[in-house]
């Protein structure tokens, strides 16, 4: 192997400084060198050895995806494995229902079958349960593959009030970026309308009352730079009125370039205002724009823009727009404004010493507005609980949700109906879909997908543990009832503290047969999330993410302590917002986990902010305009701190081909660097899971496949 020379590499700023001699890997140098580029930041000296990497489609890139594949294959591959994926494929195959909604006393939702890949948009009315339009029969459709809503399954699908017509969003799987087609639900039957450039990471859309059109979000992908992927343009929001072409629909705020300014359009019930939120990226913060639907060109009316806090807006009555805030209020309350007199903030539902479930952009939202009823999901140390009030907000009663249960999704309610829907599961639930009378609080269950365990053979936890500096955090732990807490059990741990997300536990099959195997699962809820409001999400972010770190480490030692695990058993994992924990876990406390497994991460936190969606995320990480963030960002990136040697943990980093949120080259990188500093026989193993976009999968056979490869490595690396 060639040698490049000696470089200087910046770690852990501010503490160490390693001068490491960076080594071409030998076939790397039939193409040339690969780029060490390098900046500075702050006087800080920031090297990027592994650029290269970011051009996905050259000749070094598919090698070295292909070597690295190979060798993880090898390494999982067997008996046990596809026994494995067996297992795990019979958990992953059931039919699943989920992005309810009702409209015009007809409940709308999108269905996954187990025998097929594609989803359904499908109908149930007067007992009747009809498909309207399947993935694989979408119209006029050149793409070669084609996935509504997405590959990722998000709930994309828009029926009017009333219930007649049906826009859906599909794309190719690949691209961020989708189109809309409005379908006649009575006829069966396509409108010729067709709407490009929509993202269905950021897609918004919300009916005019009288059905003769929509107001939609738009964004483009437009390329970084020759072979380094895109990044998302927000383009503002527009209004198509159907049976017209895009070129013509109404501009009604147009943004540009480089402008990070996010917009939700909602609409009254009564059809006069159109209502916008505004936000800058991710940030929780907005302020709203309230237009008249008679003349959107009219300056609109601002409400909040000089407050700096987070307004959601649940229904209006008449001239009084009803809001959940954190103003004044960390842990929430509900205020309406009247137009009227709109600097005048009327408090209808008071502060509590619990948290609003609001604002997650992970999860869902639990609160809405239907019926003249107020719905508000409260968090008792991360466990949801549905309080219903008037309008006046006065106390009705509390939803009657199974023990154990969570949304997902959230609450969809439906303008001018008391009917609302809620998506539940749980560790052991994929899905069930229910309607609600907000009136009287009655639940009609509408789907619940089987699948093959009986719930009684396991057992969930509900724990609390001391952070390093004090902080009680809360904790879920399951396993097989038949594992017992003898310290040698191996024990997988997920961490994700981001966006307000709050830590529960969801159906995963791999997870389920993991505890079958005799494994811990364990989910900290630490600092980031959401579940103790506003002050419990800045102390994880920003300046404040070592407390995020220290929480999970804490988690990990307590599972230890507790006799869940032990140090030789224990691995970490994490994915997406939440590679930069993982990723540091695996290379900084060693001296506690196992192992380490990371999915389709974040890890180059200095080249984030240009692809995908990732400017949107600096609200969380951080910024490298201000000095003390850029300094914490660096201290903390993975694929920075990797460039200094040492022993790591036994790491498996997964991304997909086609993950277009979070681009593959984040856990090339990071594989790359770890492996070229690695400095004991510990595996690093890296894998391109083919045609998988931001998940383990899109069909069960996929995600079957990939999550078996993931604990066919901790088997092997932790040996049991």
């Amino acid at each position: 192997m060639r040698q490049r020379g000696l470089q200087k590499y910046t770690m852990r700023v501010g503490t160490v400084v390693s001068l490491i001699m960076v080594t071409a890997p030998s076939w790397a140098s039939q193409d040339g060198e690969p780029d060490g580029t390098r900046q500075t930041i702050y006087g800080m000296e920031v090297n990027d050895p592994f650029r290269w990497m970011e051009n996905e489609g050259s000749d070094a890139v598919v090698k070295w995806v292909k070597n690295q594949t190979a060798r993880t294959t090898e390494f999982t591959e067997g008996p046990e494995y596809e026994a494995m994926r067996a297992r795990i494929f019979e958990l992953s195959n059931f039919d699943l229902r989920y992005g309810a909604k009702v409209r015009g006393h007809r409940l709308f939702y999108l269905k996954r079958r187990q025998d097929s890949p594609s989803l359904e948009l499908r109908l149930k009315a007067n007992g009747a349960d009809r498909l309207i339009l399947s993935s694989d029969n979408v119209p006029d459709n050149t793409m070669q593959e084609t996935y509504i809503a997405g590959r990722n399954f998000g709930g994309g699908h828009w029926p009017d009030r009333a219930g007649n017509f049906v826009v859906y969003g599909y794309n190719d799987g690949v691209s961020t970026e989708g189109k809309l087609r409005i379908i006649d639900q009575r006829s069966g039957l396509h409108l010729p309308d067709l709407i490009g450039e929509v993202g269905h990471g950021l897609l918004s859309v919300v009916w005019a009352t009288d059905s003769s059109g929509f107001y939609y979000y738009r964004s483009r992908s437009v390329p970084v730079e020759a072979g380094a992927g895109t990044r998302t343009r927000q383009l503002g929001l527009y209004f198509h009125r159907l049976g017209t072409a895009q070129s013509e629909d109404t501009s009604v705020i147009e943004q540009a370039d480089g402008d990070r300014v996010l917009y939700r359009p909602y609409v009254s019930e009564d059809g006069k205002h159109l209502i916008v939120s505004r936000r800058e990226g991710l940030v929780a913060q907005n302020s709203y724009l309230v237009y008249s639907t008679k003349d959107v060109s009219a300056a609109p009316k601002e409400l909040f823009s000089e407050l700096g806090d987070q307004f959601r807006f649940l229904g209006d009555q008449g001239n009084r727009l009803f809001f959940q805030t954190n103003y004044d209020a960390p842990n929430g309350r509900v205020i309406y404004v009247d137009l009227d007199r709109p600097v005048d903030l009327v408090e209808v539902v008071a502060e509590t010493d619990r948290s609003m479930l609001v604002g997650s952009s992970a999860g869902g939202d639990i609160i809405g507005y239907a019926g003249g009823h107020i719905l508000i999901g409260y968090l008792s140390d991360g466990v949801p609980e549905v309080s219903v009030f008037d309008q006046s907000g006065a106390f009705k009663y509390v939803l009657d949700l199974a023990p154990g249960k969570t949304i997902w999704g959230g609450i969809q309610a439906n303008v001018g109906s008391p009917m609302i829907t809620i998506g539940t599961l749980s560790a052991l639930s994929p899905s069930v879909v229910s309607t609600v009378d907000v009136r009287t609080g009655a639940i009609r269950q509408e789907f619940a997908s089987p699948v093959p365990i009986n719930p009684d053979d396991f057992v969930i936890e509900h724990v609390f543990y001391s952070s390093k500096d004090g902080t009680r955090v809360p904790m879920y732990v399951a396993r097989h009832r038949s594992t017992k807490l003898n310290g040698n059990n191996p024990a997988l741990m997920y961490g994700y503290g981001m966006h307000k997300w709050v830590s529960f536990l969801f159906y995963q099959p791999h997870i389920l047969h993991w505890m079958e195997m005799g494994g811990v699962y364990a989910m900290p809820a630490i600092r980031g999330g959401g579940e103790y409001g506003t002050s419990w999400h800045q102390s994880g972010i920003k300046l404040n993410r070592q407390n995020a770190i220290d929480d999970f480490v804490a988690a990990g030692q307590w599972l230890v302590d507790n006799d869940y695990t032990s140090r030789t058993k224990l691995a970490a994992n994490g994915s997406s917002a939440s590679g930069p924990l993982a990723g540091v876990v695996a290379l900084r406390y060693n001296d506690l986990f196992a192992a380490s497994t990371i999915d389709y991460p974040v890890t180059d936190m200095v080249r984030a902010p240009l692809f995908g969606n990732g400017a949107l995320m600096t609200e969380e990480y951080g910024s490298l305009d201000v000095e003390a963030e850029a300094r914490a960002i660096l201290d903390q990136s993975p694929y920075h701190i990797a460039q200094e040697k040492g022993c790591r943990t036994p790491t498996l980093i997964m991304v997909g081909e086609l993950d277009r949120v979070v681009l593959p080259f984040h856990g090339l990188k990071l594989a790359g660097a770890m492996q070229q500093t690695q400095s004991c026989d510990k595996p690093i193993l890296f894998r391109m899971m083919p045609e998988t976009g931001h998940n383990y999968g899109g069909t069960p056979e996929q995600a079957a496949t990939n999550s078996a490869v993931q604990l066919m490595f901790l088997k092997r690396v932790l040996d049991f």
